[in-house]
């Protein structure tokens, strides 16, 4: 795939940012299914430790309290889930641990095979909007759709979302997650000069940059209602400090990325709840390395 002309971003009117020259639809498809999770650009570990597994857990565990306030039900009620995009399969299995009717969708087995094999059988393989298509067809309908860290990978999240639409059940749950790029902390770390480039863009990985407020436009303007944004632990704080600046010096990406899990997960560890509030905080204040959007099928 030719990464060289698609470097520059544009502002669209729903306020992100996107690649001006994107990739055609078999240009990715094969990037996915032969490269991203065989690579250590898809980020995926052979093994991981008990910590990153409880953060896993922990993310998980988030979502569902948010969930269970919001139709007002016991976090373990069953329930119908499709997750776009779903990788390893963690969030599949979690919900499927509840007792949840489970469904994913990814260009790649490969994620899902390594780490949760007992969740492959529930896996869409291929194309993601072909695979929407046809669940389209078939009239399938979904309490709660799940879409995390996809909508800044495809090339059209529009048609994607207007596909979405028609699968979450009338008064379900879309749950979106992005990274929380083109921030006014990132911008202001380049501006300083705590960073020497804007590290965010990545290229042919990311085609689309979102804020809270322009994914809120972005669903707002396909007949969704916003509900709740909540960010994560805001890593990119690190990078304020030359001794913990892991762009800088990657050599201490690990000892960071380490120190955001334990600090996560002490947080969930004292409550759950309080950290659903300061996660909440911190997206409201644009902070935090992704965001996590909930939004309604009035």
């Amino acid at each position: 795939m030719n990464t060289s002309k698609t470097d520059l971003v544009v502002k669209n009117k729903y306020g992100y940012l996107e690649i001006a020259e994107k990739p055609t639809p078999k240009e990715l498809e094969k990037y996915y299914a032969e490269t991203y999770f065989q690579t250590s650009q898809g980020a995926y570990e052979a093994i991981y430790s008990k910590d990153e597994l409880q953060f896993f857990d922990n993310s998980n565990h988030l979502k569902s309290e948010v969930i269970a306030d919001f139709f007002k039900t016991d976090r373990k009620s069953k329930r119908k889930l499709l997750d776009v995009g779903c990788g390893e399969g963690f969030s599949m299995n979690y919900f499927f641990k509840q007792g949840w009717e489970v469904t994913g969708i990814d260009y790649s087995f490969d994620g899902v095979q390594k780490q949760n094999p007992a969740m492959e059988s529930f896996v869409l393989q291929g194309d993601i909007y072909m695979r929407i298509e046809e669940l389209i067809e078939k009239g399938e309908q979904y309490d709660v759709i799940l879409i995390l860290n996809v909508l800044e990978h495809v090339i059209d999240p529009v048609l994607v979302l207007k596909q979405l639409r028609k699968l979450v059940s009338t008064g379900g749950l879309l749950i979106i997650l992005v990274p929380n790029d083109f921030s006014a902390l990132q911008e202001n770390l380049l501006a300083d000069q705590k960073i020497s480039k804007k590290f965010w863009v990545k290229t042919p990985d990311h085609l689309n940059y979102f804020s809270k407020e322009s994914l809120i436009a972005l669903c707002e303007d396909h007949q969704f209602k916003f509900h709740k944004c909540l960010s994560d632990f805001p890593i990119d704080y690190f990078l304020a400090n030359p001794d913990s600046n892991y762009i800088e010096d990657g050599k201490k990406g690990k000892n960071c990325h380490q120190a955001r899990m334990w600090l996560d997960n002490l947080h969930c560890s004292i409550s759950i709840q309080k950290t659903i509030e300061l996660y909440e905080a911190f997206a409201n204040l644009g902070s935090g390395r992704q965001l996590t959007a909930y939004f309604t099928k009035p």
